[in-house]
């Protein structure tokens, strides 16, 4: 993690030709929420959270068609994290219903007042993130980082 609101991501699968190039390791910006800064107690907290939440974990990405990245170049996506068989949670959301974020709305194809706590994704389904086919989603991989940074330890 590197905050409360961007993570790093390996990308190992896109579903669109147009994301070819977004395959390996990248940062991806939480698409309109805003997490406290790192040098508060609220941000660390924050980052901690998202932490225990995804480490390791395998999270789908709805990516931003407007935009795809950032100025700093960082992947702009809805991150959607497996809750059961059929359904996803929207983690850019559930940060927000926690209090670890907080609504940031940015010029994209996303609207914040829409999303669902949970989505149903199938091949043939809409993603309530932002409307996308779940053909546009990018699979990710969350990388774990140690805390020093001294390596990075890959965990299915």
């Amino acid at each position: 993690m590197v905050d409360g609101d961007t993570i790093e991501v390996e990308i190992l699968e896109v579903r669109k030709d147009r994301y070819r190039d977004l395959i390996g390791t990248r940062k991806v910006r939480l698409a309109d929420i805003n997490a406290p800064e790192l040098s508060t107690p609220e941000g660390q907290k924050s980052k901690e959270f998202l932490a225990s939440m995804l480490a390791g974990k395998e999270v789908l990405l709805d990516v931003d068609d407007v935009k795809v990245t950032d100025r700093y170049n960082r992947i702009v996506a809805v991150v959607l994290l497996q809750h059961n068989a059929t359904h996803y949670l929207n983690v850019n959301a559930f940060l927000v219903e926690m209090g670890y974020a907080t609504v940031w709305d940015h010029e994209n194809e996303f609207n914040p007042a829409a999303w669902r706590l949970y989505v149903r994704l199938t091949p043939s389904d809409e993603s309530a993130a932002g409307g996308v086919p779940i053909e546009l989603v990018a699979l990710a991989l969350l990388l774990l980082l140690m805390l020093l940074a001294l390596r990075v330890l890959r965990v299915r």
